[in-house]
């Protein structure tokens, strides 16, 4: 249980990366 808690926060992260990334790159348009 442990271990699949990780790997979904590990996925969340990688999610807020890509929201960042896509919201920085619309905001320098």
């Amino acid at each position: 249980l442990k271990n699949l808690f990780s790997e979904t926060k590990k996925q969340t992260q990688a999610l807020e990366k890509v929201c960042n990334k896509e919201i920085s790159m619309s905001s320098s348009l």
